[in-house]
């Protein structure tokens, strides 16, 4: 059952944060138009030049944010694995018996 707030219903709310938050995100990129550290053309080469590479790349990180931000996360996610190396491990059935 949805509820209704001066006539609108919960639905129609969920259905204007939704469509507010996509003009928010559209009126963001557009004032970065022109601005942005990231060259279009530049990364549809890229993305040209690695779809010819034998292999192409699984991955292909575009920008220098994005390719910090990325070996960034990687790498903090490498330590929290080894980490827990030894739990994770653990759920192995035991060898030799």
């Amino acid at each position: 059952m949805t509820g209704t707030k001066g006539g609108i219903s919960d639905e129609d709310l969920v259905h204007h944060r939704r469509d507010t938050g996509r003009v928010r995100a559209r009126a963001a990129m557009i004032s970065q138009d022109g601005r942005q550290p990231g060259d279009p053309r530049r990364a549809a080469r890229a993305v040209i030049t690695a779809m010819d590479l034998d292999p192409p790349p699984l991955r292909l990180v575009l920008g220098n944010d994005a390719f910090d931000t990325a070996v960034s996360t990687l790498r903090s996610n490498l330590a929290q694995i080894w980490g827990y190396e030894a739990l994770s491990r653990a759920a192995d059935f035991p060898t030799g018996k």
